[in-house]
């Protein structure tokens, strides 16, 4: 995950030019959907993390 934005938000180097991404807001525990990114859903810190886990694991 990289691709900081000015916002703090990133979303995957892999999404490239597409929309369809889950963006993140880690300082903040955010998540959101680029193509609605009015729509934030709060996450905690530990729950993220495992989320972040699981995506990584499932894309090996």
């Amino acid at each position: 995950m990289a691709q900081p934005a000015p916002s703090g938000w990133r979303r995957s180097s892999r999404s490239g030019s597409e929309s369809n991404c889950v963006e993140i807001k880690s300082g903040f525990g955010l998540l959101r959907d680029s193509k609605h990114p009015e729509v934030e859903l709060p996450i905690h810190p530990a729950a993220l993390r495992a989320f972040l886990r699981s995506v990584g694991q499932a894309g090996s």
